[in-house]
């Protein structure tokens, strides 16, 4: 399944469709247990599409799996540019 995901993003990389194709690829990941690509996929996914939620719970999902939570929290403290 990641290989068609992957093929079928690189079809329409600069549409809104692009982050499902993103998100869709993250879960493979996850289910590879891949956390870190999965993390980097679903970020792809938010730059493309911040409106969905389902894509923060999945980018929280691997950061807690990599045991980033402190690490991420402190880099949003300090970006004066977070709301």
């Amino acid at each position: 399944a990641l290989k068609e995901y992957e093929i079928a993003y690189n079809l329409v990389p600069d549409t809104p469709q692009a982050a499902v194709y993103l998100y869709n690829i993250s879960r493979c990941f996850i289910v590879a247990n891949k956390y870190s690509l999965a993390k980097n996929a679903i970020l792809g996914a938010i730059k493309k599409d911040c409106t969905n939620l389902t894509y923060y719970n999945l980018l929280a999902e691997c950061i807690v799996k990599l045991k980033q939570e402190e690490a991420e929290i402190q880099k949003y403290l300090s970006d004066d540019k977070n709301p």
